[in-house]
């Protein structure tokens, strides 16, 4: 699926709760006539927001999501404009917040209502245990830290869990491990991240089938993954790419990171 680009057109709020105070605009396509949307953004100047791949992480961690079965908000670079950027700045100066975005390529998402709070330790059904499955899996191949008992980062829909806050994913690609690492990529186990996911407890009691991991890591083929960096703005297929790297090795070793999700990570 092609990844929306739009660009912001109007300041709606900005949601007070969580670390990087998204904004919430509303954007169309480059077609004025078109229908404006609400979308959750996150730009450079939203706190601690200050770097490009954070920006790239939040928007393809969302793919990748996606395209392993996990439901999430719909993905779009969102455009911030010089005159937008003024006014949403002076809006949230009369709001009382200290920061400002900068003009420029966003990461955006569908700004969605009607979602439940998680309520960790509920019993899950069979479609809710798959659907956590793949979650779990995805967090573990993007070494994401930030889904865990204290801080869910999901919610329940009819349709099941929707995934959301991506910026933390792929970190360990950009920011430098203290003493380094050992741990290949494609051993989850050993980045220490599984014991703490929020659905650790559901996948020791019911691990996941290595066949099945191993089946959505096969969804990340090479011209997938080009295509999708394709779409990005120029300033971010750098970080893309280091992005992409990383997803090659593990599916080169696509059984060993399964077997590795089935097995140690769940013990």
């Amino acid at each position: 699926m092609p990844i929306p680009r739009l660009r912001a057109v109007r300041f709606e709020q900005v949601l007070p709760e969580g670390r990087t105070h998204p904004l919430v605009l509303a954007c169309r396509t480059e077609d004025r006539t078109a229908q404006t949307r609400s979308y959750l953004v996150k730009a450079i100047g939203c706190p601690e927001v200050h770097s490009t791949w954070q920006l790239v992480a939040e928007t393809m961690g969302n793919v990748i999501a996606a395209r392993m079965g996990v439901l999430t908000p719909s993905a779009a670079i969102v455009e911030i404009g010089e005159p937008v950027a003024q006014v949403v700045n002076k809006a949230l100066k009369e709001r009382g917040f200290t920061f400002a975005v900068r003009p420029g390529p966003a990461a955006g998402c569908e700004f969605l209502s009607g979602i439940q709070p998680w309520t960790v330790g509920q019993p899950l059904s069979p479609m809710i245990r798959r659907q956590a499955s793949a979650l779990f899996a995805f967090d573990l191949l993007s070494q994401n830290p930030d889904r865990r008992k204290e801080k869910v980062n999901c919610g329940l829909t009819k349709e099941g869990i929707v995934a959301f806050d991506f910026e933390m994913c792929f970190g360990h690609c950009f920011l430098p491990i203290v003493g380094g690492s050992a741990a290949e990529i494609w051993e989850p186990s050993k980045s220490g991240l599984a014991a703490r996911h929020l659905f650790y407890a559901e996948m020791r009691a019911n691990p996941p089938h290595a066949g099945a991991v191993q089946s959505l890591i096969g969804r990340l083929t090479t011209e997938w993954w080009d295509e999708m960096v394709r779409q990005l703005p120029v300033v971010w297929r750098h970080d893309a790419d280091i992005i992409g790297q990383n997803l090659k090795a593990v599916a080169t070793h696509a059984d060993e990171f399964a077997r590795d999700v089935a097995t140690r990570c769940v013990l």
